[in-house]
């Protein structure tokens, strides 16, 4: 049985085209749609999720799992960078990865990977990605590529992907989707610096009524590390994540990422890793305005919020090969502080 997924990995990819009409029911949609060159064999893939289509003032979800290419064998996996074209409307991507072979493309749950959140279906798409977060991907035309030497840790060739499609159409139009991934990978041989993913959220949000707010927390942790990739996540009413170092004992002024846009918050990989000791961290932190006369409580759907860092760390050099654990934490008051920890052997994204 899967168990739920860490509150905000909602799901989807790839597969035929397909669409949502106010219904929900899927239906081809025409679409002109960007391209891109699929990878030289030997260099990476493409995930292509075709077409479909979400009404004004809908929110939907689209969730297929998507085997890796059988060419990749049983062996560890690394990836070392991503471009991708995704279309406004995108509330967020994200890729998660699990072991365990897959024939063919299969929705999360049904028989159709496209639901719209009203639907039951939905929370159960929502509760279906058992894998870690594996890398996200910004709306437009993005690409990025991490350091020379490091790359993503995939467990085996043999696994399978889970893209994570969330679509929140908040204009008077039907919003026409797509997407399209190429994922760029690296032999062992070439990947000295294994990455894995360092996650940590705020799970206490309030904002009132047609008020401001800036909340913050802080993660530290658990031995010397670097961070390789930083990034954020949050929804709507979010106008901007910041994160700074926290030193052991208080956070530093200088500001090392800065995101303004809640529906693609900015990937940076960073060509000189920052090195965080054992008892040093992020502190990160989310500014908020709330126009209604609701207030803002933290989940995921209209009047709800999130506060998290999303990014992907290594060793330090000196310990070359070694593959890290997937880091996660829950800061559960506003202000407040944790240390992060192992979460490979923890069931959900993070």
């Amino acid at each position: 049985m899967r168990s739920p997924s860490f509150s905000c990995l909602l799901c989807a990819l790839v597969g035929a085209a397909s669409g949502c009409g106010s219904e929900g029911t899927p239906e081809p949609v025409p679409v002109d749609r960007p391209t891109l060159p699929v990878p030289a064999a030997g260099e990476g893939f493409q995930i292509d999720e075709g077409a479909f289509a979400v009404d004004s003032g809908r929110e939907a979800l689209f969730c297929q799992r998507f085997p890796v290419p059988s060419d990749y064998g049983d062996g560890p996996m690394f990836v070392r960078g991503v471009e991708s074209r995704l279309p406004a409307g995108t509330h967020h991507f994200f890729m998660s990865y699990e072991p365990g072979e897959l024939a063919a493309p299969e929705p999360c749950v049904g028989d159709a990977p496209l639901v719209l959140v009203d639907e039951v279906a939905a929370e159960e798409n929502h509760d279906a990605v058992d894998g870690k977060l594996a890398f996200t991907a910004a709306v437009g035309e993005d690409a990025y590529t991490l350091p020379e030497g490091y790359g993503i840790f995939l467990e085996s060739g043999r696994g399978h992907f889970t893209t994570s499609h969330h679509i929140l159409n908040l204009t008077a139009e039907r919003a026409d989707m797509y997407g399209v991934f190429n994922v760029y990978t690296a032999p062992a041989k070439e990947v000295v610096h294994p990455v894995n993913i360092l996650n940590c959220l705020l799970r206490d949000v309030e904002i009132a009524p047609h008020e401001t707010a800036t909340l913050e927390a802080t993660c530290t942790v658990p031995f010397d590390l670097d961070m390789v990739v930083l990034s954020s996540h949050a929804h709507q009413y979010l106008r901007r994540f910041e994160m700074r170092v926290f030193d052991g004992e208080q956070t530093l002024p200088e500001l090392i990422y800065e995101s303004l846009q809640w529906d693609s918050p900015a990937i940076v990989p960073l060509e000189q890793p920052l090195r965080l000791a054992a008892g040093q961290g992020l502190t990160f932190s989310c500014e908020y305005a709330n126009p209604t006369d609701q207030p803002i409580t933290y989940g995921a759907g209209d009047l709800k919020e999130m506060c998290a860092i999303m990014s992907a760390y290594a060793y330090p050099p000196d310990r070359t090969g070694e593959v890290p654990p997937s880091l996660g934490g829950v800061v559960v008051t506003e202000g407040g502080d944790t240390e992060l920890i192992d979460t490979s052997d923890i069931d959900g994204n993070f």
